[in-house]
């Protein structure tokens, strides 16, 4: 008889434990009956290894009136052709260029941070390309009819009309001369 077939037979001959039956008892005496759970006030909190815990962080404090919020949009956009991208920034968008170095540059505006870095393919548009482009950046104004007049002016590159939503908000879009699509919506 080999190894595993001794423990098998060792198994079947052993007694097994009786456990005991539980207590009955009334439905509402279930309640009374019961151990408290949880760990008891005195006692630390133990990790894993059973090292003490560190004692828990203050919770955060939530966004509101109590915190303030600090509104910074900053985006970095990859562009195929430098000169393109900085006379559409530039002459479109009306913003305000400075260098970042010899491969790109910052375009800012009423708290819009665009970093334009070089480097990119110059990709092919397809008839698709507007559900293919990379990024969409919502640009809410407080002016519409303000910004709409300044980038008509500008000769921006209008990809639609202007299309008011069920809320009665109005809503258009330009694209930069790699498909990074802006919408400017009202607020």
């Amino acid at each position: 008889m080999d190894h595993h077939a001794r423990l098998r037979a060792q198994r079947r001959l052993r007694p097994r434990p009786v456990r005991p039956l539980r207590r009955l008892r009334a439905a509402g005496d279930a309640l009374h009956d019961r151990r408290p759970r949880g760990r008891p006030a005195d006692r630390p909190r133990r990790g894993l290894r059973g090292r003490p815990r560190p004692a828990r962080r203050a919770p955060r404090p939530q966004l509101g009136a109590a915190a303030p919020v600090i509104a910074e949009h900053r985006y970095t956009v990859f562009a195929s052709d430098l000169v393109r991208s900085r006379q559409f920034y530039e002459n479109r968008l009306g913003c305000t260029l400075s260098e970042l170095d010899e491969n790109g540059f910052v375009a800012t505006r009423d708290g819009l941070r665009v970093e334009v870095e070089g480097g990119a393919v110059r990709r092919k548009f397809s008839k698709k390309w507007l559900a293919e482009a990379g990024l969409y950046i919502t640009l809410v104004v407080d002016d519409f009819d303000a910004m709409l007049a300044e980038l008509k002016e500008r000769d921006a590159p209008f990809l639609d009309d202007v299309t008011e939503l069920g809320d009665g908000r109005r809503v258009t879009g330009i694209a930069d001369p790699d498909g990074v699509l802006y919408e400017i919506r009202e607020a």
